[in-house]
């Protein structure tokens, strides 16, 4: 067998063995519908409360994994249990209530925009939604769920637009946000791979727009990928608020633009993205602690608020996903060491060999504070999507390899 056969085999085992039981026992809300965001160490549900983003993620996954080599009729129940949560969650402008009770009611109401309407990161919950939806149009065929997948798209795009004609405060310009570029890339794919393209076709026209968007929020200067640009273009390096650095961000976007530029032909642009994930290894990485940094300053100043005293476990699973594209792109086994290098610390400091699943969150050096699994930004998405696809490219690199055996890299 193979490296890379072997390899997959063991992401297969910890998807199906390990990931997939602890959500599917423990977060499952029978009563009230929809799953349980925040969960203990061992599956026991600490808050009630309940995002509708983490709800459409689910959504979005077990559709997924219904929809793939997994298939299994209860993923599909699953998947229809969340959307009936979140279709009550629906508001008349095609935006959805952010946060709410166990039982669906709102809790309370993220703020909008000054000027009117929603700003663009409360419509990224459409970005979830919207690739929910469309891996339902495809595994049940039913026109509602393509068409609330191209509402959502719409909101999205809407919003994205509106938020960058002005700014919304004086003493800064209009600004864009990576973070909206990268995910629309996704939903783009998503919604065009699943069949929810529009009849005149503003989701590859808009997936193209990402590829040469997406780009420009690198910073020579620094070296590093910023979160925030002004829309008139140059960089805001003056304030620390301007100068934020998600290595997670940086990582996730290396392999939605691989998926987007495989399905759109776009070689040169898919050339580039190996030498881009080398370099955010080479500023990512802790030399001493290991791991990945999760916060960090483009000019290396004190981070806001400390969040670089931390590491989490999502930049982890996109460190793993860019390393498996990458190779797969350029066949250097070098990105199969750092995959290694990535997987071991994970397995080290972040998977529970006891209770299962991830921990969410480490001190900077590994240790476990507390071992959360679930929280208002942590559900059943980052882990089972990395072991998901990761296991998909590096079947397919081996066979292209041809099942052929090599050395690991050192």
């Amino acid at each position: 067998m193979s490296r890379l056969s072997e390899l997959a085999a063991r992401l297969e085992d910890e998807l199906q063995n390990s990931v997939v039981p602890f959500w599917v026992q423990h977060s499952v809300d029978r009563e009230n519908g929809g799953f349980f965001n925040s969960l203990d160490r061992e599956g026991n549900c600490y808050d009630p409360l309940k995002s509708t983003a983490m709800q459409w993620r689910n959504v979005y996954m077990f559709a997924a994994l219904y929809n793939s080599e997994y298939k299994r009729d209860e993923f599909l129940e699953l998947a229809l249990h969340g959307f009936r949560l979140c279709e009550k969650l629906r508001e008349p402008d095609g935006n959805y209530i952010p946060i709410c009770d166990a039982a669906g009611n709102p809790a309370f109401r993220m703020g909008g925009r000054r000027g009117g309407g929603p700003g663009p990161m409360k419509a990224m919950t459409c970005i979830y939604a919207g690739c929910a939806c469309a891996e339902l149009f495809r595994a049940t065929g039913e026109e509602r769920f393509r068409a609330e997948a191209q509402s959502c798209f719409d909101c999205f795009t809407s919003a994205l637009a509106q938020s960058e004609q002005n700014s919304a405060d004086s003493r800064v310009p209009a600004m864009r946000v990576r973070g909206c570029y990268m995910h629309l890339c996704h939903l783009c794919r998503t919604m065009i791979v699943n069949g929810c393209e529009f009849a005149d076709g503003r989701v590859n026209a808009t997936l193209r727009k990402t590829f040469d968007v997406l780009p420009t929020f690198f910073c020579a200067e620094a070296g590093r990928w910023l979160e925030r640009t002004p829309v008139s273009g140059g960089f805001l390096l003056d304030s620390s608020f301007f100068r934020n650095v998600l290595p997670g961000h940086d990582f996730e976007m290396m392999w939605f633009l691989a998926q987007g530029a495989e399905l759109a032909g776009e070689q040169k642009l898919l050339a580039k993205i190996p030498e881009w994930t080398r370099q955010i290894y080479s500023y990512a990485h802790d030399l001493e602690f290991g791991g990945v940094y999760g916060f960090m300053d483009a000019l290396d100043c004190p981070v806001f608020e400390g969040k670089d005293m931390i590491k989490n476990w999502w930049p982890h699973n996109e460190a793993m996903l860019a390393a498996a594209y990458s190779y797969r792109i350029s066949g250097d086994t070098w990105f199969l060491q750092m995959f290694d290098e990535v997987d071991q610390w994970s397995t080290e400091h972040f998977r529970d060999p006891e209770f299962g699943e991830w921990y969410g969150i480490v001190r900077f050096d590994g240790s476990v504070r507390n071992g959360f699994k679930g929280s208002l930004s942590k559900t059943f998405f980052h882990v089972p999507r990395a072991l998901f696809n990761c296991i998909r490219v590096f079947r397919e690199a081996d066979a292209a390899n041809g099942g052929t055996t090599f050395v690991r890299a050192e």
